[in-house]
């Protein structure tokens, strides 16, 4: 999720935002939906990307049912990817989706120093974000069920001092988390290669192994 500049926007309070692509929230649970429009009982207002007609009005139409006016939903237009992600300089906080989570727009928040707030499941699409938040040193912005990840994102809300503090942790991560060690990565890669390419090579058949990724940052 993100927010957009305000500029465009003529906001003047604080915008927790959803940068995911509408197939993402569940319809008949819209978690992060729902989360979103109790944190704009808080001055915030939520600003959704990429959405197209249809999925827009069942957006404002859960709002309105929950008992929030729809024009406190945004929905930001395609952009330019510098634009892109430029608006992540003034999001908030990133709610994520809920049952398929953000996966390479979580990547793109948490680089433009946002956190993500997001409720893991059981299978593989549901669990990207929080590994994500992992390597970057945020589990405690993991949750494990609705009800927790409604509570957090509340709390976040009307906690600035909170959501500032897990700002500078994710600023200062930028320099030696795993996630954003693109070089570490690369070596990593290049490492499993050679020893996939080792084996074929020998006549072996396919097997798991670990792999030495070599000097980060260099």
């Amino acid at each position: 999720m993100r927010r957009v500049v305000l500029s465009l926007l003529g906001l003047g309070v604080s915008v927790t935002a959803c940068g995911n692509g509408d197939p993402n929230p569940e319809p008949g649970q819209l978690g992060s939906l729902h989360a979103s429009v109790q944190v704009s009982d808080v001055d915030h207002d939520v600003t959704a990307v990429r959405f197209d007609a249809a999925a827009v009005e069942n957006l404002k139409r859960e709002a309105k049912a929950r008992g929030v006016a729809p024009e406190r939903l945004h929905f930001a237009k395609h952009v330019s990817q510098d634009n892109y992600l430029a608006r992540f300089g003034v999001a908030d906080l990133f709610l994520d989706t809920v049952p398929y989570n953000a996966h390479s727009t979580a990547v793109d928040a948490l680089w433009g120093g946002v956190p993500v707030l997001t409720c893991s499941g059981s299978a593989f699409a549901s669990r990207v974000a929080g590994s994500l938040l992992e390597s970057v040193g945020l589990p405690e912005l993991v949750t494990g069920n609705l009800k927790d990840y409604e509570a957090l994102a509340i709390r976040l809300a009307k906690q600035p001092q909170e959501l500032r503090a897990l700002r500078e942790r994710l600023a200062a991560s930028r320099k030696s988390a795993p996630l954003f060690d693109t070089v570490k990565f690369c070596r990593y890669v290049e490492s499993a290669y050679r020893t996939m390419w080792e084996t074929a090579r020998r006549g072996g058949p396919p097997r798991s192994f670990a792999v030495e990724a070599g000097p980060s940052r260099s």
